[in-house]
Parts: structure tokens; sequence; C-alpha cells
């Protein structure tokens, strides 16, 4: 498993959702590994959670997650600067 999680520096902005609901990917081991992003001196990271969404939920149809997302890939391919929710 740990050779899954990128540790690295990522230059790219990077995305993370989370379903705050999620008993897959755990609210709280997330929310460590946006911190650990934020710290690794990489590109802008955006950590969103979603009440009331787990796993799949978080990417159903009705997620609010869906527009945001295509709205954030949109703004990175316009150029725009990605949000930034590091401290």
């Amino acid at each position: 498993m740990r050779e899954n999680v990128p540790t690295a520096p990522i230059a790219a902005p990077v995305l993370l959702a989370q379903g705050e609901t999620d008993p897959l990917i755990l609210p709280s081991a997330q929310e460590e590994y946006a911190e650990q992003r934020c710290a690794s001196g990489g590109g802008p990271v955006d950590y969103r959670t979603y009440a009331g969404r787990d796993h799949v939920g978080l990417v159903a149809d009705d997620s609010p997650l869906v527009p945001e997302l295509l709205e954030w890939t949109r703004g990175r391919f316009a150029g725009e600067q990605a949000p930034d929710t590091c401290p």
C-alpha cells in the first residue's frame, strides 16, 4: 500500500476530495495525507471534504464534487492559478 502513496513533491496542482463518511479511505487518513502534501513543497493542494458522502457517493452523478472537479480542471487548462488550501 505504501508504494501507491506518493511522498515526493508533486509540481502540478493537486485536488484532493474526501467524503466525510467514507469507510474505505478514512477522513482522518486523507487529512493527514493532505497535510503531508502541503509540507512536501510541491505545487498547490486544494483539499475539500464533502459531508454525507462515502467512497462511491463522492463521485455519484448528484455529488457536488462533479461540477467542482470539472470547473477546477477547466481552470487549470485555462492557465488560472490553482486554489491552495495549505496553511
